[in-house]
């Protein structure tokens, strides 16, 4: 991603997710500045999505986002050592 600005996220998350998987029900994100901003805010009213903010760097909040990171770096692995 060029910049972590809102305006790039934002349609980031448009073009590259929305367009690709559909509107989501529920959006996660930590507390960051670019998806705090009003732009993203008022898309995820626009879309009807839930915006749930947790901590960053807590691991006990992002367990499930921590769990599928491991199993993604398991299977890369696997993938990598197998050639």
């Amino acid at each position: 991603m060029v910049d972590q600005e809102a305006t790039t996220r934002t349609q980031a998350f448009l073009q590259e997710w929305v367009s690709r998987f559909g509107v989501p029900e529920v959006i996660t994100t930590d507390r960051g500045t670019n998806f705090q901003s009003h732009l993203f805010h008022n898309l995820a009213n626009l879309l009807g999505t839930y915006k749930n903010r947790i901590t960053a760097y807590n691991p006990k909040e992002n367990d499930m986002i921590e769990r599928a990171h491991r199993q993604i770096k398991a299977a890369l692995m696997a993938h990598c050592t197998a050639d």
